[in-house]
């Protein structure tokens, strides 16, 4: 892959492991990652959520280098033309602090939601 390829930050089922990790069997895996402390992920059952928040934490996820492809995909999967989500650019701490990173910000209503944490268990 090449240095333009695109990179996202995912945090919950798209995990390796997890049961939408077959969207990045062709993207390469860059290493664990955690966003800066602006964020709260949340538990929305089956998946989780993440959003910007004043009183936020640092999120662990994982971080992917993909194929603008793969992209389009996730953009379907993760529900970005129906408004589940938005693709959004995330700053992460180091190693990956100087790097354009996109994640999937989620777009409905938390309150009531319970809180996750930093890290996603399904």
């Amino acid at each position: 892959m090449s240095e333009d390829c695109p990179i996202v930050f995912v945090y919950g089922t798209l995990k390796r492991g997890e049961c939408r990790a077959h969207f990045l069997s062709e993207g390469t895996y860059l290493g664990l990652g955690k966003t800066v402390p602006q964020f709260r992920l949340y538990d929305c059952g089956e998946y989780p959520g993440l959003v910007l928040a004043s009183s936020g934490v640092s999120v662990e996820g994982e971080v992917w280098q993909v194929t603008d492809r793969i992209v389009a995909a996730l953009d379907i999967e993760e529900g970005v033309d129906m408004g589940l989500y938005r693709r959004e650019t995330v700053t992460l701490l180091p190693p990956f602090h100087t790097l354009n990173v996109e994640t999937y910000l989620f777009q409905h209503e938390v309150e009531g939601l319970p809180d996750a944490g930093t890290v996603w268990n399904s």
